[in-house]
């Protein structure tokens, strides 16, 4: 059965009667989203991930914005696969994502929208990448918090389904949960509180679930530099034991 979240989505996407004003956050912009993370799977298998991102937000009508995202991956890591027995180091391009969403703001201080994410088996060797194609649905809510101006908290649930690809490679049906706590600081800084929980329903409902914790500076009002660590404390798939992430944003 799929979570009953699922049965929300096209109703989150009828549109509303709204007399707020427009959202900062939901104003026409975009902006390029780089990050590299080294993960550790176990003690003897690392991954390493290049992620490229084009996001940009267009004004839809007064109170509905669409969000538009392409991610290009490229991976470097031993691990294990069908075409990689030994486990030597490969590099090569990994899943390009596409990502559409529809996002309102009903009142002044909240947000909310519903999308869709497709995944592209663009991977170049096994190891580096799903080797299926899938589908997500997802809705996300956002919330300004009162703590500081800019202050948010934000929480995005997809369903990826499987949509066919390699007949060797394990066909995808999970629940991604991923919550999001952003504090801004003085002199421009801010920390954040981030976890990403995962059901796999292909695999008797295993388990992933990571916490982390990341600092972060704005430099001016176009570029921002993060650093991000993440440790996975449930992990029946697996998926990884910690994680470190270093990003840039620059809008333009």
């Amino acid at each position: 059965m799929q979570p009953a979240w699922c049965a929300a989505v096209l109703a989150i996407l009828i549109p509303i009667v709204s007399q707020a004003a427009q959202d900062p956050r939901l104003a026409k912009q975009q902006w390029i989203d780089a990050r590299l993370k080294h993960r550790k799977v176990t003690s003897d298998i690392h991954l390493d991930l290049g992620m490229l991102r084009y996001d940009r937000i267009d004004q839809v009508t007064d109170n509905w914005s669409s969000w538009s995202r392409l991610e290009l991956n490229f991976v470097s890591t031993d691990l294990p696969a069908r075409d990689n027995r030994t486990g030597q180091w490969h590099t090569g391009m990994g899943d390009t994502l596409m990502h559409y969403a529809l996002i309102t703001s009903p009142t002044p201080g909240f947000r909310y929208g519903a999308g869709l994410q497709v995944t592209i088996p663009t991977n170049t060797r096994d190891s580096l990448g799903y080797g299926r194609y899938t589908w997500a649905p997802a809705v996300m809510a956002e919330v300004d918090l009162p703590v500081s101006r800019g202050s948010y908290a934000q929480l995005i649930v997809r369903n990826m389904r499987d949509a066919g690809g390699d007949d060797h490679r394990t066909k995808f049906r999970q629940t991604i949960i991923q919550p999001t706590v952003q504090i801004r600081l003085p002199q421009h800084f801010f920390v954040e509180a981030v976890a990403d929980g995962r059901v796999n329903y292909e695999t008797d409902k295993k388990w992933f679930v990571s916490t982390g914790i990341g600092i972060g500076r704005f430099l001016s009002r176009q570029a921002m530099v993060s650093l991000t660590w993440s440790k996975g404390v449930k992990d029946d798939m697996p998926n990884y034991d910690t994680e470190l992430e270093a990003r840039v944003m620059y809008w333009f």
